[in-house]
């Protein structure tokens, strides 16, 4: 028996979930030229999921730059 009590009572687990469950706000609450902000610097930053992120948010990349080609119902 450790001389610590407090070491007696602790224990380890490991959780490993099958499912996450999570929710998203991406400029939900802005005016539009905000959003297209919002898109630009997301396009710029060219992270591994800037393209689904700026899709998600009802943006398009054309040959002219991004377009908004949907607005979401948030």
């Amino acid at each position: 028996q450790s001389s610590m009590r407090v070491l007696d009572a602790v224990a380890v687990i490991k959780v490993m979930p099958n499912v996450i469950y999570g929710k998203y706000k991406i400029g939900q609450n802005m005016r539009a030229e905000n959003r297209m902000d919002l898109a630009e610097k997301i396009l710029k930053r060219n992270s591994l999921t800037a393209k689904e992120t700026l899709k998600i948010m009802g943006f398009e990349i054309t040959s002219t730059g991004l377009q908004m080609i949907d607005e979401p119902v948030w």
